[in-house]
C-alpha cells in the first residue's frame, strides 16, 4: 500500500490506463517510468520552444550594427550602436541560460532512466528469492 503513497494523481491515472485490468499493486520501477516519460515529454516542448526562440533572433541585423560601430570613429553613434545591440545579445545570453538549465534537466531525467534499471533490478532479485 505504501507504493500508492509515493504515486501523485496522475502517475496513479497513467498506470491505470496502461494495466487496464489492474490485478496488483504497480512497481517502484513502473512509477519511475511513467515520471521519466512525463519528464522527457516537458523536456522535447521546452527544447522545441528554446528553439523557436532561437530562430526569432535575428543576428544579421545585430551583425550589421557590430560592422557599423567597428568603423564609426563618433563615440555617440557608438553609444547608439550598443544600445541597439543589447537586446540581440541579451536574448543570446537567455539562450546559453536556459541551454545550460535544459542540460542540467536532461542530467536528471537520464538519473531518473538509470534508476528505474536500479529498481527493476531489485524486483527482479525479490521475485528470485
Amino acid at each position: 500500500m505504501s507504493i500508492l503513497n509515493e504515486m501523485s494523481k496522475e502517475e496513479l491515472i497513467a498506470y491505470i490506463a496502461r494495466n487496464s485490468f489492474v490485478i496488483s499493486l504497480p512497481k517502484k520501477s513502473e512509477i519511475l517510468f511513467i515520471r521519466w516519460q512525463k519528464k522527457i515529454k516537458e523536456l522535447e516542448i521546452e527544447r522545441s520552444r528554446q528553439l523557436d526562440d532561437l530562430r526569432s533572433i535575428h543576428c544579421k541585423e545585430r551583425d550589421e550594427y557590430a560592422k557599423r560601430f567597428n568603423t564609426s570613429t563618433d563615440y555617440k553613434e557608438r553609444l547608439e550602436l550598443i544600445e541597439k545591440m543589447k537586446p540581440y545579445e541579451d536574448a543570446i545570453r537567455k539562450h546559453f541560460e536556459d541551454s545550460r538549465k535544459i542540460r542540467g534537466e536532461e542530467k536528471a531525467c537520464n538519473a531518473l532512466y538509470d534508476s528505474i534499471d536500479v529498481e527493476r533490478k531489485k524486483e527482479q532479485g525479490k521475485e528470485k528469492a
